[in-house]
């Protein structure tokens, strides 16, 4: 059976350099890194991650936390993370609460137990103390949509200022009656998007605004359709409709489409993240982008740092959103 120390030889390094490839402790160069990850192919060396960490270590091992995987914004998310964290021999293990905060709370728990070497995770029903057992065994920590005054480190999406740009992109088309559409999960940046477009509309509106905010009973396809039926009912009826993701904003405007209704001229439809589907789908959506790609790498080069010690305080960084104008935005009652 190959040892560490045969890797080294036939990878020509130092059994410590070996040791740092495996565990992701140091970055190496892109040659020394295809040499050890060759020579570890040919000799079928496999290194024993549970003696290190019976011996003291931790497995090199790290938990992402998301709220719905379902949602293809997280689905993106978690790929961008994992290529990312592979070349340093990082194995991601995907932990989906489906916007259950007990059960979130018994992943944080478990990664806790793991003696996991990071977590990134959205995490709408953290506490203290989850936070703290994760602390305490070491665990560094990267939280995702959370504001720049947390004492941990923080990659974060301003959800107020992408429900701003939502808001003054319909306000500026002459909507006044707008409906708002949520699922469980993933509160706190839905709330925050929310509370940013009844503002907007309150500031330049007043009294003249209807807006009003319709929420799913469930995470599925099916139950965001069933939205539409409250939609369609209401009274008067809105001539635009917000999605506070894009997922859940494409399911309803092909449900509006499948039933007559004319996107946008009859009702437009918007959401958030710009996910792969918002540019490709029949009526292209108008979203508010949040970059996965900058957030997930950004994410992973902070809990790096963390992991190696190479800061003493948390960062925080805050990426810009953008509003994509696309087809499925118009004034109402417009016809092209």
């Amino acid at each position: 059976m190959a040892t560490i120390r045969d890797v080294a030889a036939a990878a020509s390094v130092s059994t410590a350099s070996v040791s740092h490839f495996i565990n992701g402790t140091k970055a190496l160069t892109p040659a020394t890194a295809e040499r050890i990850q060759q020579a570890i192919d040919d000799l079928n060396f496999v290194p024993n991650r549970l003696v290190r960490t019976l011996r003291g270590g931790r497995h090199s091992t790290v938990g992402f936390v998301v709220p719905d995987m379902s949602n293809p914004f997280f689905s993106e998310l978690a790929s961008v993370i994992e290529d990312a964290l592979q070349p340093f021999g990082y194995l991601v293990v995907l932990c989906d609460t489906k916007g259950d905060v007990q059960r979130e709370h018994d992943y944080l728990r478990r990664l806790a137990e793991m003696r996991v070497a990071g977590v990134i995770g959205d995490f709408s029903g953290r506490t203290d103390v989850d936070l703290s057992a994760l602390s305490a065994v070491g665990t560094s920590v990267v939280l995702l949509g959370a504001t720049a005054g947390e004492a941990i480190s923080s990659v974060n999406v301003d959800a107020t200022e992408a429900g701003i740009l939502a808001a003054e992109h319909l306000c500026s088309l002459g909507h006044s009656q707008v409906a708002f559409l949520s699922a469980p999960g993933g509160e706190r940046i839905t709330d925050a998007r929310w509370r940013a477009l009844l503002e907007v509309f309150d500031r330049n509106l007043g009294g003249e605004n209807r807006v009003v905010h319709l929420k799913a009973a469930g995470r599925r396809a099916a139950d965001h359709a069933t939205l539409v039926d409250s939609l369609l009912a209401l009274t008067p009826r809105p001539t635009a409709v917000v999605g506070a993701n894009d997922y859940l904003a494409l399911t309803v405007l092909h449900s509006l489409l499948r039933r007559g209704v004319d996107v946008p001229n009859d009702m437009s439809v918007m959401g958030f993240d710009d996910i792969p589907a918002a540019a490709l789908s029949y009526v292209a959506l108008t979203t508010v982008r949040a970059p996965a790609e900058d957030m997930g790498r950004t994410a992973v080069e902070m809990l790096l740092r963390a992991i190696r010690r190479e800061i003493p305080h948390p960062e925080h960084a805050e990426l810009p959103s953008q509003l994509i104008v696309r087809d499925s935005t118009t004034a109402p009652g417009q016809v092209n």
